[in-house]
């Protein structure tokens, strides 16, 4: 809502070469409106993601998270399948050992789902079991609790990988959708998108 207030403002180009006091209170007044905006970390609490497309897609992932985890304070992009390209080294690199991550998946159907994970992801093969994290089908507006709670951390051939739910194996160009709950397409997807971002709180 600031940002459009100052882009109403700045796109109708007044001309206040003849009020020059006019001019200075209003660029005083803009200047402590964009302070005010990042005192309030309007942009860093913020996920800016491209599947997220909708404000709606923001509030309900933000809501999620605030209900298990509470407020975030920043966030930063890990892993993004079209940047980082589709192979599960990649994936490791860049997501191993790195708590409290958000996995949001957009199949070619256009089905987008995903997890919020409060564990680290690993390549050495071993297991966990946890009683925290969610899943959830933003397609659907649903959120879902991890209910067998057992997670496969990954070995060099697997990405995120949670039982009896979805998992990536061999690529991350395609997931295997298990739950239907999740997908109404279970089984081998294609993956549009892929993001995983590191939450602060």
């Amino acid at each position: 809502k600031i940002n459009k207030e100052i882009n109403d403002y700045n796109s109708k180009k007044i001309n206040f070469k003849f009020y020059p006091e006019e001019e200075k209170h209003i660029n005083e007044f803009i200047s402590s409106i964009k302070i005010f905006g990042k005192i309030l970390n309007i942009e860093e609490n913020c996920i800016k993601s491209d599947i997220l497309d909708s404000p709606e897609y923001q509030e309900k992932i933000k809501f999620w998270i605030n209900q298990e985890k509470g407020k975030i304070n920043n966030t930063k992009l890990l892993y993004k399948l079209t940047r980082d390209g589709e192979t599960i080294a990649k994936f490791h690199e860049l997501c191993d050992n790195i708590k409290d991550n958000l996995i949001i998946i957009k199949t070619e159907n256009k089905t987008i789902f995903g997890s919020y994970c409060t564990w680290v992801w690993a390549k050495d093969g071993s297991d966990l079991y946890v009683n925290d994290g969610f899943l959830f089908n933003l397609t659907k507006g649903e959120k879902y609790a991890n209910k067998k709670r057992n997670i496969h951390k990954g070995c060099k051939d697997h990405g995120p990988y949670i039982y009896d739910n979805f998992y990536f194996e061999k690529t991350m160009k395609k997931c295997n959708i298990i739950n239907k709950l999740l997908s109404d397409n279970t089984g081998l997807n294609n993956i549009q998108e892929i993001e995983i971002y590191q939450l602060s709180f």
